[in-house]
């Protein structure tokens, strides 16, 4: 009998060491589970769902950019675009956002030419000169007739030829003189201008 007693209890002894065993086995998977699915920093905390994919809290949080433009007239829109755009002869103000300048181009009834303001109004066709902000044929330069751009009988206006002290001219580059009076070249008071003129008894001399 006294043997069956210690067989008995050497047998309890190896079944509570099993039972003991086992248990630890189960809280070290427990703990492991917790770190993969959910514990700081795992696959779980960018993945609350269990889907698999990983979050974008930038486009959650984030949305399309939202034009600022209310009571703008030109710059930026706070998007990289633009609030609009200032006419010829304007400029964008970037710290108001507003065009300012002060040139108005004004080509009402004009077919070429400068428009005031630095820009044109418009070009003439290949045979054609513009005059007095309307295009006419070219000037022949060589036919003994004004036409086209000339401000006298082949000379001024396109011609290479410049115009003598009494005849007629738009500006001073039509004349030899380099004056321009009243629509007529006058005479160089410098006495320098290779022809008679004023005063002058003979060609640039008193």
């Amino acid at each position: 009998m006294a043997s069956n007693a210690r067989l008995d209890a050497v047998l309890g002894m190896a079944l509570a060491a099993a039972v003991a065993v086992a248990g630890l086995g189960a809280a070290s998977c427990s703990l492991g589970g917790g770190a993969a699915d959910g514990g700081g920093g795992g696959e779980g905390a960018d993945d609350p769902g269990g889907t698999g994919e990983v979050a974008d809290l930038g486009e959650e949080t984030g949305g399309p950019c939202e034009p600022q433009c209310d009571g703008k007239e030109c710059g930026d829109d706070g998007c990289g675009g633009s609030c609009g755009e200032c006419g010829e002869g304007w400029t964008c103000n970037k710290y108001l956002n507003r065009c300012a300048g002060g040139c108005e181009p004004d080509c009402t009834g004009w077919e070429c030419g400068d428009n005031g303001c630095g820009g044109s109004c418009g070009g003439c066709g290949p045979d054609e000169d513009c005059v007095d902000h309307a295009c006419a044929p070219r000037a022949n330069c060589a036919d003994g007739a004004r036409n086209g751009s000339e401000t006298d009988v082949d000379c001024g206006g396109a011609c290479p030829d410049k115009c003598a002290v009494g005849q007629g001219c738009g500006a001073a580059k039509d004349c030899g003189s380099g004056r321009c009076e009243g629509g007529t070249c006058e005479a160089d008071l410098s006495c320098k201008d290779g022809q008679k003129g004023g005063d002058e008894t003979d060609v640039d001399c008193p």
